[in-house]
């Protein structure tokens, strides 16, 4: 199941499983004891810690996609048989594609200074004193800001629908959903 959210976008309705979030989850969290879902009014969520681990994975994915990059596109040309003997081919840049995304979320679903801080200090790496400084936080405010803001990119990352960035190897690999709907030719 499918819900609409303000912006336009959707998310899965019960994505959160114990399977999900298990191994993502903090060995000594304190709000999930190391299970990674917590019991809310509508059944489970994944605890705050597996959130913040989803959303460190895309963060150093799109760092190792910067450094991998250093300013040169990348093209990939894709085959896939679409019946008997035709073959489909399609170009595509996955790691452009990828990085797009996650800014594209992360643009829609933060407020400013949740966005400052995700560029400056998550992206750009900046220091919490230069960041403080900008933001007009004091150090505890401006760590309260970072957590909360990389609770909100994990589970914005992980539970957009159709095709939600985390995690990291679907977004790559062949989905199931995109095999149903390629055309199959004539």
């Amino acid at each position: 199941m499918m819900l609409e959210t303000p912006d336009g976008g959707s998310v899965a309705a019960n994505k959160w499983t114990r399977s999900t979030t298990l191994a993502l989850a903090m060995e000594g969290c304190q709000t999930c004891a190391g299970g990674g879902l917590i019991r809310v009014r509508e059944g489970a969520d994944a605890c705050p810690c597996v959130k913040r681990r989803i959303c460190r994975a895309v963060v150093n994915r799109l760092l190792e996609i910067m450094e991998q990059q250093g300013g040169k596109a990348s093209v990939r040309l894709d085959c896939s048989s679409g019946g008997t003997k035709v073959k489909h081919f399609s170009y595509g840049r996955p790691l452009e594609e990828f990085a797009a995304d996650a800014f594209l979320i992360a643009r829609r679903k933060l407020n400013p200074a949740e966005y400052n801080c995700f560029r400056w200090a998550m992206i750009l790496g900046a220091d919490w004193k230069v960041m403080a400084k900008r933001l007009h936080l004091d150090r505890g405010n401006y760590y309260h800001l970072y957590y909360k803001t990389e609770v909100k990119l994990g589970e914005a990352w992980a539970t957009t629908m159709p095709y939600s960035v985390f995690p990291i190897n679907e977004y790559f690999g062949n989905r199931k959903g995109d095999a149903e709907a390629a055309p199959t030719g004539n």
